[in-house]
């Protein structure tokens, strides 16, 4: 494997000149698929290094570097590298193939023009990325997702995105190196969780069965329950597993600092939903909660029904029934008189309740609708209220 490193990154590693290869790789395959081009620059003023792939401009960032770190940045590197593989749901075979064919890592300058272009756009879009920087790790993997599902221009080819880059390399090198063919989709194998979600209202049946991948984290999940009951993700929300020995463990966002602020430290353990991932929490448990809008208090019961496995990593609705309550109806008793409201045609409110309900209440969208918004449950945004264009249209 090959680092590209900027002049800065050389001198802190401490690369003399005659420990440097030819930067000259070019586009032969498999050579360029094992050439990550590197900068070194300060996130939150820690060292932190930034590398890109050149064949598929996918980003791997190692944050908060210490000398001690330095000293051992080959096993750091290759580590990461396996993590965010993992964290994608690609096969551990394929995964173990790439790492096999990297061999000895090796060092050279920066290649060209353009590739250095490409990793300072990789540096720039890295930093738009803090809400998934994980100041407790070293790897970054949470923050490559979404920074790989930015479009990016590739050579001669069109627009495209570095994940998906990454899947059809890994496919041809696999393809290549055992001489038989490989479904692209073989490229992923990832556990998938099918949860049933139940809103708990009394006299109302409620609830959403969806099946999400088992390396998503808790931020993925809270967007995707916001995605299959249409909430508008405009309050705080909280997840929350009860056990009988230890305290009960709250499953917080802590980059809304509101919401640490309603959390009883006296009787919760608290772990950060942004990086703590669903099979950590459901390989020991089966069922937790999830509370919406500390105000109207929307709580819904989370229960793990099954386990299979998928070639795709994403989130998918199956089946659901029953209207959610409309945003900030005010709890159930608000809803209880928002229904008698609305059940009476002569009511004073009636005709304001309508106009009002309409921007609050669940949209009636079909499954393709819903399957579709959730796609963007990885996208940097996380989570999009709108319909895709294609959709509305």
């Amino acid at each position: 494997m090959l680092i590209q490193c900027t002049a800065a990154l050389i001198k802190e590693l401490g690369k003399k000149p005659k420990e440097l290869v030819s930067a000259e790789v070019g586009q032969q395959f498999p050579d360029y698929f094992m050439a990550w081009h590197a900068n070194i620059i300060r996130m939150n003023r820690r060292k932190t290094i930034v590398l890109m792939n050149n064949a598929t401009r996918y980003p791997i960032v190692l944050y908060g570097l210490r000398k001690a770190d330095f000293a051992r940045i080959e096993e750091l590197i290759v580590e990461a590298i396996i993590e965010v593989m993992q964290l994608e749901g690609i096969d551990q075979s394929i995964i173990d193939l790439y790492v096999e064919q990297m061999g000895d890592i090796q060092y050279s300058k920066t290649e060209n023009r353009t590739m250095t272009s490409w990793l300072n756009n990789t540096i720039r879009e890295v930093g738009l990325m803090g809400d998934y920087l994980n100041t407790e790790s070293t790897t970054q993997k949470y923050l490559s997702i979404p920074t790989s599902r930015l479009l990016q221009k590739f050579f001669d080819e069109d627009y495209e995105y570095p994940f998906v880059k990454m899947h059809e390399n890994l496919h041809r090198l696999y393809e290549e190196i055992h001489q038989e063919s490989l479904s692209e989709s073989e490229v992923i194998k990832v556990p998938i969780y099918e949860l049933d979600i139940q809103l708990e209202m009394a006299g109302h049946e409620i609830w959403r069965r969806v099946q999400v991948p088992a390396t998503f984290s808790f931020r993925h999940l809270h967007f995707v329950i916001q995605t299959v009951f249409d909430w508008h993700n405009s309050h705080l929300h909280e997840f929350t597993i009860h056990r009988e020995k230890t305290k009960h463990l709250a499953i917080l966002m802590d980059d809304d600092p509101e919401t640490l602020y309603y959390v009883d430290t006296d009787r919760f353990e608290v772990c950060n939903g942004r990086f703590t991932s669903l099979s950590e929490i459901f390989s020991q448990n089966d069922t937790l909660s999830y509370m919406y809008d500390f105000g109207d208090s929307w709580h819904h019961i989370i229960t793990l029904q099954n386990v299979s496995e998928s070639n795709e990593l994403r989130a998918t609705f199956v089946e659901g029934k029953g209207e959610r309550p409309p945003e900030d109806v005010g709890g159930e008793g608000g809803f209880a008189h928002y229904l008698e409201i609305l059940n009476d045609k002569n009511h004073p409110e009636y005709e304001d309740t309508v106009v009002w309900a309409d921007e609050q209440r669940e949209r009636r969208l079909t499954d393709h609708q819903i399957n579709a918004r959730l796609k963007s449950v990885l996208s940097p945004g996380g989570y999009s209220y709108y319909l895709p264009y294609t959709l509305e249209n």
